[in-house]
């Protein structure tokens, strides 16, 4: 099939009856699964850990490596999907599948006709001789890789030839690797879509597993980031963070921002997507030009969501966080 015809609305037809489970959800330790009420037709599971996301199922296998948090790196609400620069970072793929890529005869087909258009130096709109393509026609008549192959290296004329003609792409990307790229999009969105609807009673059965990184913030950057105005904190890279933010196992899945000192400082709870290092924002607080560890956050929880999913040992009056 031509992976280039596979659009949003087919992928989403074909996955409109499956559902998400979670298996695994420990911060960046995540495993889930998804499919059509167990059926193992276009059935897919996601694993992710530091660095790392694998993606395993009916339609292909593929490892991805790119940041701390793959999910950060895949993550679209609107569901656009990059497959260029995603198949960048695949570092492996199943050996029995379909893989990244495979043979166009229509890309090998422009192809000749282009090089034709360039040799003879006629427009794209322009019409070829028709002595000119009597001599391509076994070139344009192939039908699969062999036969494009062969009919290249056979072909001899008087008028023109096909130098360096294989360094074009004559490859596009498999039906089956577009169709991954839109399911693990589609499977972050619904993750994501599980995590805004947990703070209802509906979904205690749901509890994660909160693991919560305590900081300490300046009453500017403190606002900022409640309001949403601030994506990221930052702290410097050195020993102490080094081993306080990275050497942690399992990582964070939560950040308490507390503004002040004494028992009644305000704080909140807010996620934590990932930890990366990187160049911050300056008017975010990063000091300009220095590489330091980048704090991603996500969204801040509610009192609602902390009702329900209180902070493990908070003190009594800060269990439902003070905003």
């Amino acid at each position: 099939m031509d992976g280039t015809k596979l659009t949003k609305e087919i992928f989403l037809n074909d996955v409109s009856g499956h559902s998400l489970k979670i298996i695994k959800d420990d911060g960046l330790y995540r495993h889930i699964e998804c499919s059509n009420n167990g059926s193992f037709n276009q059935r897919f599971e996601i694993v992710t850990w530091p660095g790392y996301l694998a993606y395993t199922g009916d339609m292909g296998d593929y490892l991805f490596s790119r940041v701390d948090d793959m999910f950060s790196f895949f993550r679209s609400p609107d569901h656009k999907i990059n497959t260029g620069y995603w198949a960048e970072k695949c570092k492996a793929q199943s050996v029995y599948g379909n893989g990244i890529r495979e043979f166009s005869v229509e890309r090998f087909r422009e192809c000749v006709l282009n090089d034709v258009r360039g040799h003879l130096d006629i427009e794209e709109d322009d019409e070829i001789p028709d002595d000119i393509m009597e001599e391509i026609e076994p070139l344009l008549n192939a039908e699969n890789e062999h036969e494009c192959a062969e009919e290249m290296m056979n072909f001899s004329s008087s008028k023109m030839e096909f130098n360096d003609f294989w360094e074009h792409t004559v490859t596009q990307k498999t039906w089956h690797f577009i169709w991954c790229c839109h399911a693990i999009v589609w499977a972050i969105n619904q993750y994501d879509e599980m995590w805004r609807r947990k703070s209802t009673p509906l979904n205690v059965a749901w509890r994660p597993k909160m693991k919560i990184l305590h900081l300490t913030l300046k009453k500017k950057w403190f606002d900022m980031i409640l309001s949403g105005e601030k994506k990221e904190e930052y702290r410097e890279i050195k020993p102490y963070w080094t081993k306080r933010l990275m050497c942690v196992s399992p990582s964070y899945t939560h950040i308490k921002f507390i503004n002040g000192y004494g028992r009644d400082r305000p704080s909140f709870v807010i996620e934590k997507r990932s930890i990366f290092v990187g160049y911050g924002r300056k008017s975010w607080g990063a000091p300009e030009g220095t590489e330091v560890y980048v704090l991603r956050l996500g969204n801040v929880l509610t009192k609602e969501y902390l009702k329900y999913f209180p902070i493990p040992g908070a003190l009594p009056d800060e269990k439902y966080g003070k905003v």
